[in-house]
């Protein structure tokens, strides 16, 4: 119990401005290794302060609590069987007091902390709450409060319960505050006779919930072996008894991804390898699953091939012989297009694009997981026909910390030259140009770009090189933070008197 009166014993622990209004201060031990300091002030505030910080607060007076330094209050009559009895003069005084106390209610795996406040013949319950915040909420309020006292109810030993003693009432109100009603002691032996068969039941229903979990995973792996063989198995049209023949139909390489223009580009190079049996392959796709969200990630698919494909291959038996993943990058000598026939010949080399806003990806995470799968059909005659097959490519991460770093930016250093082209074309428009000249200029167009505007060159060979002064750059590149930020120029056709271009930007 503690009076009205300034507190002392921790004026170092509560925050300067509450010091001049503070009427209750108690230390609040929560668990073994955290306590906190319940503070009430003048005008009927309470607040938790831990560290000198007010954590959460809860205004008493719209709990039905008066001005707590002008509280008087007429002696309260107590009915009895003797008949009405008035308090003493020791009991008006305790009607000016504070008391707090705390109260642990707990009900299976529910856990539950009540603050129970006295003060003006009131009893005012307050449940701390931390899910999902620390917060403060008034449950009860009881008028004329007489006293009460934390027991245990006598026919579940070991959980805790309040009898709470008002005016009026000869039974005193018996609860754990959970559901917030008010029962009597001998109405609360009669609510709990069936726990034990109340028990066995739900033991009984997870018991047989685990049995059809059982059955169902069971289920599930069996249908997941079937359509995973029909996914890697060729189907029985396209088989051969050559055994040299016996090869994925699409041979894909390394997965990569940049970003740019406020868009995640995520690139996979294919390349058909039916080099015997001429089989097309159609309707080529990239599909990107999100395993931690439900409902289907937004993106945009493209698809590109390369005018002069070149894997470095010398001859059609290394290709035979190598892996099912090209270890190899492409080297690309000419343009790329987006051809308007999704097909892919024997032979040929495609790569496929997604793109996705980085305002798509949750940024809160700190990386983001993608499944990749290419998906094709194949292109038959007559009454043939083939389902579609889908390859499994591989696993993308996209950690938050290389959004916004050099790794996955357009630099044009390396063999990655090609990647930073590709995402420049995906997520850039472009604007086809020809410059003539009546006469041969003094300095050509690609040198006032480089001497004047300050654009970088770069070369064909996948590194951003100086060229010679007699040599002529293919693509130029401005990378500085000015008017002409993130502008790709490239020179398809360079003449004395004319050049052509393209000049793509956001």
């Amino acid at each position: 119990m503690a009076s009205m009166v300034q507190p002392s014993e921790h004026l170092d622990e509560l925050p300067r401005s509450l010091l001049d209004s503070v009427l209750f201060v108690e230390k609040i031990v929560l668990n073994r290794n955290s306590s906190a300091l319940a503070v009430i002030t003048a005008d009927r505030q309470l607040l938790e302060v831990k560290q000198r910080s007010i954590v959460t607060c809860l205004d008493l007076g719209g709990c039905g609590v008066g001005d707590i330094r002008q509280a008087n209050h007429e002696p309260p009559v107590v009915s009895s069987i003797f008949g009405a009895l008035s308090p003493t003069k020791p009991d008006e005084e305790i009607d000016r007091r504070i008391v707090l106390s705390v109260f642990r209610s707990i009900d299976g795996a529910d856990r539950k902390v009540f603050y129970l406040l006295e003060m003006e013949r009131k009893l005012v319950v307050v449940e701390r709450k931390q899910s999902p915040c620390l917060r403060f909420v008034h449950c009860q309020t009881f008028e004329g409060f007489i006293k009460l006292v934390i027991t245990e109810r006598d026919d579940r030993p070991g959980c805790p319960v309040v009898k709470i003693y008002v005016e009026q009432q000869l039974e005193p109100i018996v609860t754990d505050f959970h559901s917030y009603r008010m029962e009597s002691s001998a109405d609360s032996v009669n609510n709990f006779t069936c726990f034990h068969e109340i028990l066995k039941a739900l033991k009984e229903r997870v018991n047989q919930r685990r049995a059809e979990l059982t059955a169902l995973q069971a289920v599930t792996g069996e249908l997941f072996e079937q359509i995973n063989g029909q996914l890697k198995h060729v189907p029985s049209l396209l088989r051969t008894e050559n055994p040299d023949e016996r090869q994925p139909l699409v041979k894909y390489g390394d997965v990569w991804t940049k970003v740019h223009n406020g868009l995640l580009v995520i690139g996979v190079p294919v390349f058909n390898c039916t080099y015997k049996r001429r089989l097309t392959l159609t309707n080529l796709k990239l599909f990107l699953k999100n395993p931690d969200q439900q409902k289907p990630f937004e993106y945009y698919f493209k698809y590109y091939q390369l005018k002069d494909d070149d894997f470095n291959f010398k001859n059609w038996e290394q290709i035979l012989e190598s892996e099912d993943i090209i270890s190899d990058v492409p080297l690309f000598q000419q343009e790329w297009i987006q051809p308007k026939i999704n097909a892919l010949h024997p032979g040929q080399t495609a790569i496929l694009l997604a793109t996705a806003k980085l305002s798509h990806l949750k940024t809160i995470q700190l990386s983001t997981v993608f499944e990749c799968f290419v998906t094709y059909d194949v292109a038959t005659t007559g009454q043939d026909s083939c389902p579609g097959l889908q390859l499994f490519v591989g696993l993308v991460e996209v950690k938050r910390t290389d959004l916004y770093s050099v790794d996955l930016a357009v630099v044009f250093n390396g063999r990655d030259t090609f990647k930073d082209l590709l995402a420049i074309t995906a997520t850039s428009e472009y604007l086809a140009l020809e410059l003539t000249f009546e006469t041969v200029p003094k300095r050509g167009f690609h040198r006032f770009c480089i001497e004047t505007l300050k654009f970088r060159l770069i070369n064909h060979g996948c590194a951003a090189e100086e060229l010679h002064q007699e040599e002529l750059p293919n693509i130029l590149y401005y990378d500085d933070n000015g008017y002409w930020r993130s502008m790709l120029i490239r020179l398809d056709e360079l003449k004395p008197t004319r050049q052509k271009m393209k000049i793509y930007c956001t």
